[in-house]
């Protein structure tokens, strides 16, 4: 499950390779085209990591929530 989340930025990276090795052949219009790529590859990690950081926030709540509900249950 883990290696889903490398697959995007495998791609991106992929990418961002292949087209960073036609840039001494190619010239301006080609950097142009590895600099959109790895804006891609740099905003999509952007984007996860802020999901990632809300999610562990959520769950952190929400096992606090859990703990004072279930400390405040009478148990036998």
């Amino acid at each position: 499950m883990a290696g889903f989340f490398y697959l995007i930025p495998g791609v991106f990276l992929l990418r961002y390779g292949n087209a960073i090795t036609r840039v001494p052949d190619s010239g301006q219009s080609t950097l142009e085209d590895v600099l959109r790529r790895q804006k891609s590859l740099w905003k999509y990690v952007g984007l996860f990591t802020i999901v990632m950081l809300v999610t562990y926030v959520l769950l952190v709540i929400g096992i606090i929530v859990f703990a004072v509900v279930y400390g405040s249950m009478p148990h036998p």
